[in-house]
């Protein structure tokens, strides 16, 4: 694979004229997870200082907020808002290497919302972030044109390479929801359904209705199952749109636990 000695020849670069962005770009089937996964395999064998990976954030479904939970997270700071963030990491002054999969869809939330677009992501704090000069990254933005303005070495993905599954997922709400265990009073059992269903049931409620309101979503929303069981992240989004009516101080409550519910070790993913 031609990109895999591109992506190295690159990291281990120590001359410091080359771009400190590196983007993988590419549609579907074209090889671009399974390059990832070589790079982050590599780098941890390779034991160079250069191809140390610090932090590995996969933005699908993430917000600009939630991402900055988890990369703090990661980077020993804990989950800090994007301002306190960015504080930290010009402070530390640290070299620091970034793999980021998935840019391309980053966001979550009503299509309407600026949340759910993954340029708000690298407007708010990606490029703040890039601009640092101790920080490298390598991030894959599929064939978007995120990015495109900031100075980056671009590997392009080969169908011939590709090792991707194909093919969107197509399940309704109402079949997801019949998927879902039932208590002996009717509830929906959430602690019981299966991963795959609680993962993408919120987002399907929003989506399915092209963007419109949903009585779905509230239902899901003041679920306390759901809530202690469904996606954190999915849900974070979704309690930010005022729209949705929700109980009484549910919005409140959330905000103050979300940073602790979206640690990895809190997901139900």
């Amino acid at each position: 694979m031609p990109g895999r000695q591109q992506l190295f020849d690159w990291v281990v670069d120590v001359d410091g004229d080359r771009p400190r962005l590196r983007l993988v770009r590419g549609g579907q089937s074209t090889g671009k997870s399974l390059l990832l996964a070589w790079f982050l395999a590599g780098a941890a064998a390779a034991g160079h200082p250069r191809t140390t990976v610090h932090a590995t954030i996969p933005a699908d479904g993430l917000t600009a907020d939630t991402f900055a939970w988890d990369l703090g997270r990661q980077l020993g700071y804990g989950p800090l808002p994007l301002d306190r963030l960015l504080n930290q990491v010009v402070s530390n002054q640290r070299p620091t290497l970034l793999l980021v999969p998935d840019l391309h869809r980053a966001g979550r939330g009503f299509a309407d919302l600026a949340q759910a677009d993954p340029t708000t992501l690298v407007t708010a704090f990606l490029g703040p972030l890039l601009a640092f000069p101790h920080i490298r990254a390598v991030i894959e933005v599929g064939d978007s044109g995120l990015l495109a303005d900031h100075s980056a070495e671009v590997i392009e993905g080969h169908p011939d390479d590709a090792h991707e599954l194909a093919g969107a997922e197509t399940t309704t709400f109402a079949g997801l929801m019949a998927a879902v265990p039932h208590t002996a009073v009717g509830r929906p059992d959430w602690a019981q359904a299966p991963d795959d269903i609680r993962r993408r049931v919120l987002d399907r409620a929003l989506h399915e209705t092209g963007g419109q309101l949903t009585a779905e979503a509230e239902r899901l929303l003041a679920d306390p199952g759901f809530l202690v069981y469904g996606p954190a992240h999915a849900i974070t989004a979704a309690m930010e749109d005022e729209r949705l009516r929700l109980p009484g101080g549910a919005r409140c409550i959330w905000r103050r636990a979300a940073p602790q519910l979206t640690a990895t070790e809190h997901s139900h993913l």
